[in-house]
């Protein structure tokens, strides 16, 4: 990061761009599996337009509207397919450095978050109608392995590690009884 100047905060817009004409990846460690990209497709049909915004690249290197996609290319792949002629993207439009680009690429990527398989149940049975289930992008067989790992995860947790389960309360610190990062074992296989 040596060669980089000081992080001020990017550059960047709000732009409509034609998606069939935007500069994909050649290198993207992302995938979907078929059943995801229609699904995405699907939704993207359903309403009208991407509900979360690709993150693009031009700082004078790629021409206008055919800019670089950084992170959302199978968003903008699926947005072809749905039909969408326009899109609204973020736009970076201060010069990066390849470092940079790729950094940003994965990071979309990686910093993902996870899901409390309780919470997630929780949410998914409140929904009635059978098609927004599926829009959601899970079904009860996802569900009920999701329950059995989260099971499996508190059967091995301690439990004197913390009186509110495995993550800390409103009023508890945010690190561990150790002083590190709150962290539970992982007994179920990543894919």
């Amino acid at each position: 990061m040596t060669d980089t100047p000081t992080a001020t905060g990017l550059s960047r817009r709000i732009v409509r761009r034609d998606p069939r004409l935007l500069t994909r990846l050649q290198v993207n460690a992302h995938y979907q599996t078929k059943e995801e990209f229609d699904r995405l497709v699907d939704n993207i049909k359903e309403d009208g337009c991407l509900t979360s915004v690709p993150l693009n690249y031009g700082g004078g290197e790629y021409d206008e509207g055919r800019e670089l996609v950084v992170s959302g290319n199978h968003r903008c792949d699926a947005a072809v397919v749905a039909g969408l002629e326009e899109i609204d993207v973020m736009l970076i439009e201060d010069a990066q450095t390849k470092d940079q680009l790729i950094a940003r690429q994965l990071s979309h990527n990686a910093i993902t978050g996870k899901d409390d398989p309780a919470t997630l149940q929780q949410l998914y049975d409140q929904i009635d109608d059978v098609d927004w289930r599926a829009y959601s992008g899970l079904d009860d067989d996802q569900l009920k392995l999701l329950a059995s790992c989260s099971s499996a995860s508190k059967a091995t947790r301690k439990a004197e590690d913390s009186p509110s389960g495995p993550w800390p309360s409103a009023t508890e610190s945010p690190h561990g009884p150790s002083g590190g990062p709150w962290t539970l074992p992982n007994p179920c296989p990543t894919k």
